[in-house]
């Protein structure tokens, strides 16, 4: 099945290879180096910890309060300094009060840690040793505090208050470090830098102009700064100028900005969403439903018939019928009705309406298909660039060339994976347009860059190094050809957007 299968006409095409080509400036696309920029830093967790020290500081030197505390302030107040500032200067010390900071340190608070045997009120056993928060006298054993913190800490919260229920002080750095203290790093992941963590979380979710990469596990940050044109001033008039904010997080990690997902470019955040969201639901078993179940004659809900009664029940309307004929299971049980007699007009009409159905999962299966096999592909290649540093430095000892001569083989690889992203992400987009020859014209362009793909990635089943830098022009033309393939497919459709060439459903 192709996907011109689809179209709505049945005239055949005709366009030479040429006419399906496009010349872009016929088009009047905008080249990409002509595009509104958007401007982003990336940052590490350790560089954003700095970012974050150094405003506490400057709260505390004008404050004259401890960066722990002011730490806790702007927590308090989603980290906007001025309304922190403006607010101890019309209140004082009360507005330490106010956010469980004690006006100061209290006699015999200096020692958190206290050797005793006392009853623990929460776990109720005699404990040899009990602590209490730097700033009040809530005592409870070591265990039950340690365990309290841990699991507040795991929530991901960064403002805990004592354990004692009628107590507002907060916990502070200092207070987790006593605690840390009695414990090997062994066993142990220290509070403190569990803390850190929740800080930097809080800091990152309270500013629109950060954003956490996606990426699994990875702590990479990334920092809006910006446009390169002062007539664009927010992200929804970049986004509505068909622009994608996708950004790189210090890890090389790709993903749009806008959306938090991963680098979809060329299509709309929306397209991706929804694609992304039907995906999950339908893939996995669209093609065991296709042949295994009928849907219900009034609400179109999937059934599986799991028995050999022909009575059945939708679960989701309630509605009787038969299942094979499809018809309302009451009138099995008249004199006049006959299961088997052929009624044309009604059988014709819930078929024809079956059937529409069963072709929108087919055309669904056909993009999946595609987007599917490039996104695993994707993934291979990923796998192969993770082994691609020792190939180079193979290249380099064994046969002494420079890492910069080298770089070829990195840059193939890189652009290889970037264009198997854009291909994959035009076959989603393909699936929500309606059928019309612009469409074919992008199909056309999708299947040029298939084709160059295809080609670099099997140069990439070289392993000699030998092999590998005697190909070297060849995987720089194969890379450049590729890259001029992908340019254009991700123009076309920009401009089928822009101008509702491509009609999105």
């Amino acid at each position: 099945m192709t996907t011109s299968d689809y179209n709505d006409s049945e005239e055949e095409l005709d366009l030479s290879e040429d006419e399906l080509e496009i010349d872009l400036e016929d088009l009047h696309i905008t080249s990409q180096d002509s595009q509104v920029e958007f401007l982003f830093k990336s940052l590490t967790s350790d560089v954003l910890w700095i970012t974050i020290i150094e405003k506490a500081d400057h709260v505390a030197a004008f404050m004259g309060m401890t960066r722990d505390e002011c730490l806790v302030l702007l927590q308090h107040y989603n980290w906007k300094e001025d309304k922190v500032l403006d607010d101890f200067l019309s209140l004082g010390d009360e507005i330490k009060v106010s956010k469980g900071l004690a006006l100061s340190n209290k006699p015999g608070h200096s020692r958190p840690l206290h050797s005793s045997s006392k009853t623990c009120a929460i776990c109720c056993e005699q404990a040899d040793e009990m602590f209490h928060l730097k700033q009040c006298f809530h005592e409870y054993c070591v265990k039950c505090y340690t365990r309290y913190l841990s699991d507040k800490l795991r929530q991901q919260d960064s403002l805990i208050l004592c354990m004692e229920p009628s107590c507002s002080i907060s916990v502070s750095f200092e207070d987790l470090k006593a605690l840390d203290s009695k414990f090997s790093a062994k066993d142990h992941k220290p509070l403190y830098d569990i803390m850190i963590s929740n800080i930097a979380k809080n800091y990152v979710e309270s500013n629109p102009k950060l954003k956490w990469c996606p990426a699994p596990d990875c702590t990479g940050i990334v920092q809006f700064d910006g446009f390169n044109d002062f007539e664009i001033g927010t992200l929804k008039e970049y986004l509505d100028s068909h622009n994608l904010p996708i950004v790189n997080c210090p890890y090389d990690h790709s993903f749009c900005f806008a959306c938090s997902y991963e680098d979809h470019d060329p299509i709309p955040c929306y397209v991706a969403k929804n694609w992304i969201r039907k995906s999950k639901d339908d893939s996995e078993t669209a093609n065991w439903i296709d042949i295994n179940t009928k849907q219900c004659p009034k609400c179109d809900a999937v059934i599986e018939k799991n028995g050999g009664c022909n009575h059945m029940t939708c679960k989701k309307c309630t509605y009787q019928f038969c299942w094979i004929c499809l018809q309302d299971w009451p009138l099995h049980g008249t004199a006049y009705y006959n299961c088997s007699r052929y009624d044309a007009s009604a059988i014709k009409e819930m078929h024809q309406k079956q059937q529409t159905t069963k072709l929108s999962l087919k055309r669904y299966l056909h993009y999946y298909k595609f987007y599917i096999s490039h996104e695993l592909s994707a993934h291979q290649d990923n796998d192969l660039f993770q082994s691609i540093e020792s190939r180079i430095q193979e290249m380099q000892e064994d046969m002494g060339i420079s890492w910069i001569d080298c770089q070829f083989y990195r840059t193939a690889m890189k652009l290889l994976i970037k264009s198997r992203k854009v291909l994959k992400w035009s076959y989603a987009l393909l699936y929500y347009c309606e059928a019309n020859n612009y469409v074919y014209i992008v199909e056309t362009n999708q299947s040029f860059l298939s084709n160059s793909i295809e080609d670099l990635s099997h140069l990439f089943q070289l392993t000699d190094p030998k092999c590998i830098v005697r190909e070297r022009l060849q995987f720089i033309n194969l890379s450049n050809s590729m890259k001029k393939r992908e340019a254009a497919l991700v123009e076309i459709i920009q401009e089928g957007l822009k101008n509702q060439l491509l009609k999105v459903t």
